[in-house]
């Protein structure tokens, strides 16, 4: 963590306490925990790994790289980010170190551009979100899933 977040949490812990403060973590964490078990029980996507942190890592049942990245693109065409962190990054299921050196190499040969096959989206869920906005955002990425998976991309 950066030092501005030890201070915020520091100041956080002082001006609420420490029962607050646990209160709001394990409310993160029970979101997290929300989301995920959507995630597992959906017909469009798949953890990519069990979730540690206020973050959940997914991907579509397919791998296809191009639908994740299209249905990151729709969050952000509506104007969702700000309520739901939501991302693509085309390395996030790199696991291991051979795999690591397939997707630099893959990389290397398409001279920086986009490398297909290691991509996935994570959500964070941040210290505002309620039952009733993890609720909205599992609509919302039930919708998206639904409408995505139905396109052919390769």
């Amino acid at each position: 963590r950066s030092p501005l977040g030890a201070i915020a949490t520091w100041a956080h812990l002082i001006l609420q306490g420490r029962e607050k403060l646990q209160q709001k973590y394990q409310q993160i964490y029970d979101l997290t925990q929300q989301l995920a078990d959507y995630v597992r029980r959906s017909p469009h996507f798949s953890l990519i790994c069990e979730p540690q942190t206020g973050i959940v890592a997914l991907h579509t049942k397919d791998l296809d790289d191009v639908k994740a990245h299209a249905i990151y693109k729709a969050f952000e065409e509506d104007n969702e980010r700000p309520r739901f962190y939501i991302s693509f990054a085309d390395n996030l299921r790199v696991r291991t170190m051979d795999e690591f050196r397939r997707y630099t190499s893959l990389k290397d040969a398409d001279m920086g551009h986009k490398v297909h096959g290691f991509g996935g989206l994570y959500i964070q869920i941040m210290h505002h979100a309620t039952p009733d906005l993890i609720e909205t955002l599992i609509d919302r990425l039930d919708l998206a899933g639904y409408k995505v998976m139905r396109t052919k991309t390769r």
